[in-house]
């Protein structure tokens, strides 16, 4: 299996467990249109994480701007 095949299972399957993790009762999840963040509901515990990045289509001025925009939330990137 090659690198680029290995890498879209991991991307693949990590998308699929940060959206179970969402639709649990404690969590809740925002979709923003280029990537996803799962945070907990106010008074639950819990992690935040922001994943489902999809900024390989846009143009370089606009993915450098969302890559800091993801960045100042200062949460966990996946």
């Amino acid at each position: 299996m090659d690198q680029l095949t290995i890498r879209r299972h991991i991307e693949e399957g990590s998308t699929f467990y940060l959206d179970i993790l969402g639709k649990s009762e404690h969590m809740k999840t925002e979709q923003f249109p280029h990537y996803t963040i799962i945070r907990p509901k106010k008074g639950q515990h819990g992690g935040t994480s922001i994943y489902n990045i999809k900024i390989d289509h846009l143009p370089e001025a606009e993915a450098l701007r969302l890559v800091q925009e993801i960045k100042d939330h200062k949460e966990h990137i996946f």
